[in-house]
């Protein structure tokens, strides 16, 4: 049996597709591309809200820090 170690990266990525109802990463990078706002996760605690496409630091509701990176920053699409 291999295992798989994904990033933490990769981890709230597909953590936010999971979220958002996306079934893959290309799904959520389709919907968003064209876009005003895209889904983001907070790196520190995975909450999901929507936030500009190319969100880096932006501010979580949740644990009040500035850790909501876009979908597309994770994907590396923008």
């Amino acid at each position: 049996m291999s295992t798989i170690a994904l990033t933490k990266k990769a981890m709230r990525l597909l953590e936010l597709c999971e979220a958002e109802g996306f079934e893959t990463v290309e799904d959520l990078i389709q919907a968003s591309m064209t876009d005003s706002v895209s889904p983001a996760i907070c790196m520190e605690c995975a909450h999901a809200a929507k936030m500009e496409p190319d969100q880096r630091a932006g501010y979580c509701e949740a644990c009040h820090t500035n850790r909501m990176v876009s979908g597309l920053v994770l994907a590396d699409f923008i």
